[in-house]
């Protein structure tokens, strides 16, 4: 271990110290002797020990003047004459998941490198502002400031303790962005000190003239990057979608389970506590097109079945045919309301009646799990054709239980993915239909940032449900009732676990829900070009001559309005 001291700042509203901080310590102590860990503002009694069990100290300041002060308020600590001993310092923060790789071999790469300072990226100068103080202030050429490494050339001189003392309060973002981060590099090496930075300045200028930190796949995958910007997987989703035909978020966790499977885990544990699976999706892949081919078999070493809801009295023929298609590659447990129902001749293993602690007791006795049934929940929908519900109750079938080797690929893909809980139909996108579905859970109270476990079916690894029969009876219950907000319980279990939930489809349907997704893209295209080009108009034109503000925004409303039932039909 060599001879550097690292400060490490944490701050989280809630104060809760989470896997990935307490990892990301730990990378640092393996190229720092000592680490003080600066808590900005409040931490849980739990995050506390979670600290101090790390073997580091731990000082907590009031959260003012962002990064910039809790550096400054760590360098005091330490002391500027104690800080001259070490050979380098660094300063970090819990901006991001990381190490992917070991801190080692940057910090070994580095050692090559003659400078006084350094960081992994750098900022390249840019025609754009930001606002301080109702000013406009241009992006200088910067090393960034989520990790900064001093050498003991810098930590000895007068000009490093005239920096920290002269450094104001910061008290807005803006200000610490450009006073703090953009100025710094610029003061130091105006000094005469040299700087450098560990990923490829020069490539990653000519790539993009914004931050480099934005080129996630080609910054961690190609030059083995060892940390990601937790902003990455939210704050960056508009972004991303400017620099990149398709941001590779979904590529980087998968590389990430790969090289480094416990910090796979962290970042998981981290992004399902913050954020809802509906904003995840939006730059997370949470779409599988899942083959049909045989591929592995780990999944099916454990026990798997498939619990059958009968609610009519009679088991509907495709129901029959479907549990002798798959009789004894899954376990088949039929769940009725009476024990005398009428039936037609079908193997299962097991028969049981209605009742949430048998129900549940039954299912926390297998590993992975498939709930379907006989019941319509599209019914609550109005205006669509009878055809149409039963092609999507169909498809909802299809995406479960394809055949007999989509549906090992599916119960392996549990297996082998520690944070997926959950696979639901993925639905066809189908504009006409979408919108009425999504009117009628909404109508029903479904939250609008949840994902929508259409008519209720569904693959669960089972230890999702260990700690929540409560919740799950409440789901059993309004689900028998036919109530379309039981699947939004079972939602919010799968993220209060902290797991993940995936749609799934079989390969074969794959083409159908491209050929949709373009036709829908293409209308929506048409949407916008055309009421912005109206827009333009007659704001340009006829605005002048109508001087009611009430009349400028009806005209406005009735194009819009047209384009739209425009755009519904085109979507059909």
């Amino acid at each position: 271990m060599s001879n550097r001291i690292a400060i490490y700042v944490f701050y989280e509203k809630n104060g809760e110290v989470r896997d990935y901080v307490t990892y990301c310590i730990n990378g640092l102590k393996e190229v720092a002797r000592d680490i003080l860990v600066i808590v900005n503002g409040s931490i849980n009694d739990d995050g506390l020990q979670k600290l101090k069990d790390l073997n580091v100290e731990v000082l907590q300041r009031e959260n003012i003047g962002f990064d910039f002060a809790a550096y400054k308020a760590g360098i005091e600590h330490i002391g500027y004459d104690k800080l001259k001993n070490y050979d380098e310092l660094i300063l970090t923060n819990n901006s991001y998941y990381g190490p992917i790789y070991p801190f080692s071999e940057m910090f070994d790469e580095m050692a090559k490198r003659e400078c006084d300072f350094w960081g992994i990226n750098r900022h390249p100068k840019t025609n754009d502002s930001i606002k301080v103080n109702k000013k406009k202030y241009y992006i200088k050429e910067h090393i960034q400031s989520y990790f900064l490494v001093f050498r003991k050339s810098l930590l000895e001189s007068d000009d490093f303790k005239r920096y920290w003392d002269n450094l104001k309060v910061f008290l807005s973002f803006s200000e610490a962005i450009a006073y703090g981060e953009c100025e710094l590099t610029y003061y130091f090496e105006q000094q005469g000190f040299s700087s450098s930075v560990y990923i490829n300045f020069i490539k990653y200028s000519e790539l993009i003239n914004n931050n480099p930190t934005i080129l996630i796949y080609e910054q961690v995958v190609i030059d083995k990057c060892p940390i990601i910007k937790r902003k990455s997987f939210s704050e960056y989703k508009h972004v991303l979608y400017n620099f990149s035909v398709v941001p590779n978020t979904s590529s980087i966790l998968n590389n990430i389970k790969q090289v480094n499977a416990k910090l796979y885990d962290c970042v998981w544990d981290d992004l399902l506590a913050l954020y809802s699976l509906d904003e995840l999706g939006y730059l997370i892949n949470l779409y599988d097109i899942i083959s049909d081919k045989y591929i592995h078999s780990n999944g099916l070493k454990n026990k798997n079945a498939l619990f059958i809801y009968i609610h009519d009295e009679y088991i509907k023929t495709k129901y029959v045919n479907l549990i002798n298609s798959i009789f004894n590659y899954l376990d088949i447990i039929l769940i009725c309301n009476k024990n005398d129902f009428n039936q037609q001749f079908v193997n299962y293993d097991e028969k049981i009646i209605f009742n949430a602690e048998v129900i549940y007791e039954k299912i926390m006795s297998y590993d992975h799990v498939c709930f379907i049934h006989d019941m319509d929940f599209y019914d609550i929908i109005e205006n669509i054709q009878t055809c149409i519900k039963k092609d999507f109750a169909e498809i909802t079938i299809q995406a479960l239980l394809y055949n007999k080797l989509y549906i090992a690929n599916i119960i392996n893909k549990l297996y082998n993915d520690a944070r997926l809980g959950m696979y639901i139909p993925m639905m066809v996108p189908h504009f006409h239909f979408n919108q009425f579905v999504l009117s009628a859970y909404m109508s029903n109270g479904y939250c609008d940032d949840k994902i929508i476990i259409t008519n209720n079916m569904f693959w669960i690894k089972t230890k999702v449900l260990g700690n929540s029969f409560d919740a799950f009876r409440r789901f059993l219950n309004l689900f028998k009732i036919g109530d379309v907000n039981s699947g939004k319980i079972l939602v919010n279990i799968v993220q209060d676990e902290r797991y993940y939930i995936k749609y799934c489809a079989p390969l074969e349907l794959a083409n159908a829900y491209i050929f949709k997704l373009f036709n829908i893209s293409q209308s929506y295209m048409f949407y916008v070009k055309y009421f912005n080009y109206f827009k333009y108009c007659f704001y340009k034109i006829l605005s002048p001559f109508i001087k009611s503000y009430k009349t400028k925004r009806l005209f406005l409303k009735k194009i819009r309005n047209d384009l739209r039932l425009y755009f519904r039909k085109e979507c059909r």
